[in-house]
């Protein structure tokens, strides 16, 4: 079982770079996923399909969510309690992976997992949901991608069949050969994911920073913040289907993972509640509003998309944070730091300490460029050897969204 801890997804694994610096792992996934085009960002393919949102349902961060379909709430000390027919060569490494917990950084939180994805024409989706865990995830998931790895590895320029990946066949077959949109016989979490696009002097810039050692995915990959899985944000929670909400795990991640709220974390208190009170939270909502004289306001938040990365099958909503004023960011850090110091912009655990100084002071964030049309200029290079398929997802999606809005 020790080896299983050993073929994380990490930015230092041989085999992950192996892989993504051949060409082999493109032409599998387009011999896989035909009709799932990949997603180009930067001169870069990443094994990652996303669709843009129709433009009328941007304005709302709820948009593709659908329904609760199974109310069955699980046995978070079990594989498969729910009978739901997991993979049963995932219990090793959800054994492995609860006895480990610690309930901090590890927990076997509960969360929303995909049901099945409704397509309703162009860029309009429904995900219905269902209850599953963190752990069930991690086994049924990221299992399939590390089984990727491992395979193509082998050979990294060689284009691979579905039966050359046993995991993946299991479930295509279990699935009805739908397995992109259809969530039957594992529990794959559904999360979020923000870009922030902040106005500068000249041109604009994305934030981005690499996750730590500490996460139990993709360690020392660059990603968007904030993100994280849609999920409860208590087991106390009073309105099941005010939970289900990319809105309110999109604001729970911004308070908690740029400015220290971790008592937002599942289950550190009682969140029956509306997010209210936070202060980075009105600062963010009340931006958004228009300006004297109709002026256009200096944040602007749209729902841009969804994506299903071919590695994971564990399909991610995503937000366009787009900061139309030039320093509202900046004001933003230092008013947070002024109103209570406990509370001050600091990634949290999940992304590394390594902190650049900019204009005095302390920022974990790195600024990707991006030019007045929303380009990336190329000073940084955004590759599948140093950037979550995600990120890549939310860059792509964002910059199509805030291109139309500016």
């Amino acid at each position: 079982m020790a080896e299983l801890e050993s073929r994380r997804y990490s930015i230092t694994d041989s085999r992950v770079r192996k892989v993504f610096g051949a060409a082999g792992w493109e032409g599998t996934l387009r011999r896989l996923y035909p009709e799932a085009p990949l997603v180009s960002l930067g001169g870069f393919t990443f094994p990652i399909w996303a669709e843009v949102a129709a433009p009328e349902l941007r304005g709302d961060l709820d948009s593709a969510i659908g329904n609760i379909i199974d109310h069955v709430r699980p046995d978070r000390r079990r594989y498969d309690a729910e009978g739901r027919g997991f993979d049963n060569r995932g219990r090793a490494e959800f054994r492995r992976t609860y006895w480990r917990r610690d309930g901090v950084r590890r927990f076997n939180a509960e969360t929303f997992a995909l049901d099945k994805i409704e397509r309703d024409g162009p860029g309009r989706f429904s995900i219905h949901a269902r209850y599953g865990t963190y752990f069930q995830s991690v086994a049924t998931s990221e299992m399939l991608e590390r089984e990727f790895i491992n395979v193509v590895s082998r050979r990294p320029n060689a284009v691979w069949s579905l039966s050359d990946f046993p995991r993946r066949a299991w479930l295509r077959e279990r699935a009805g050969g739908n397995e992109l949109f259809n969530g039957a016989h594992r529990a794959a979490a559904l999360s979020v994911a923000a870009v922030m696009i902040v106005k500068e002097k000249q041109g604009y810039s994305a934030l981005l920073s690499r996750r730590s050692g500490d996460v139990k995915t993709h360690p020392g990959f660059q990603h968007v913040f904030p993100s994280g899985i849609l999920a409860p944000t208590s087991s106390r929670y009073g309105s099941e289907r005010a939970e289900y909400s990319v809105k309110r795990a999109f604001l729970r991640e911004f308070a908690e993972e740029l400015f220290g709220y971790n008592d937002l974390a599942y289950d550190s208190r009682d969140l029956r509640d509306a997010l209210g009170g936070i202060w980075p939270i009105e600062h963010l909502l009340d931006a958004t509003q228009p300006g004297p004289m109709g002026q256009r306001p200096a944040v602007e938040i749209r729902y841009t998309g969804i994506s299903v990365p071919l590695l994971t099958l564990r399909p991610e909503v995503y937000v366009l944070v787009l900061v139309r004023q030039s320093g509202w960011f900046d004001e933003l850090v230092s008013g947070s730091e002024f109103r209570c110091r406990q509370h001050g912009f600091n990634l949290n655990w999940e992304f590394e300490d390594d902190r650049d100084d900019i204009d005095g002071k302390r920022l974990d964030s790195i600024r990707v460029e991006l030019d007045d049309r929303f380009e990336l200029t190329g000073r940084q290079r955004l590759t599948p050897l140093n950037t979550v398929p995600h990120a890549a997802a939310a860059l792509w999606l964002g910059t199509q969204v805030a291109r139309e809005l500016v």
